[in-house]
């Protein structure tokens, strides 16, 4: 075990501890972080929001950096160790241009307490990229779910 590996543990186990403040919670430190997939509803004035990664959906400039279709799907494929890979269950490898994702992904949020997402917004040197799931989720009027942008 090396020096900076029970620094890591700590800092996770401050985490539970502080999460366990606003829900109805409560968490044991020798639990790992699976545990927190157990909480319940949070207590009144907590918002669960949930980070939105727009990356599953094929771009020219992914293709011209990354190679031909890709997505981040390759890399949630590639993942190894820490409890990964883990593939994707009810929704299967959407592309997110498709507002019916869009709407499931909202009504799944909305099931597991979740009260909003925060899209991660792609801005390099003046030039937007990966904003179409963002646009398709503000104008699908389907979707009934808060979001801000990060």
């Amino acid at each position: 075990m090396s020096a900076k590996e029970p620094r890591v543990k700590e800092k996770e186990f401050e985490i539970l501890d502080n999460v366990s403040d606003y829900f109805d919670y409560s968490a044991d430190a020798s639990q790992d972080i699976r545990s927190l997939s157990t909480m319940r509803t949070p207590k009144p004035g907590v918002k669960l929001v949930a980070t939105y990664l727009p990356q599953f959906y094929p771009i020219e400039e992914n293709d011209k950096w990354w190679g031909n279709g890709f997505t981040e799907w390759r890399n949630v494929t590639r993942a190894v160790g820490h409890y990964q890979p883990r593939l994707p269950t009810e929704l299967g490898f959407y592309d997110l241009r498709l507002g019916k994702v869009q709407e499931q992904q909202a009504a799944l949020a909305k099931q597991a307490g979740i009260s909003a997402f925060c899209f991660y917004f792609y801005w390099f040197n003046g030039k937007t990229l990966l904003e179409t799931p963002i646009k398709n989720f503000a104008e699908n009027k389907n979707i009934d779910f808060e979001f801000c942008l990060c």
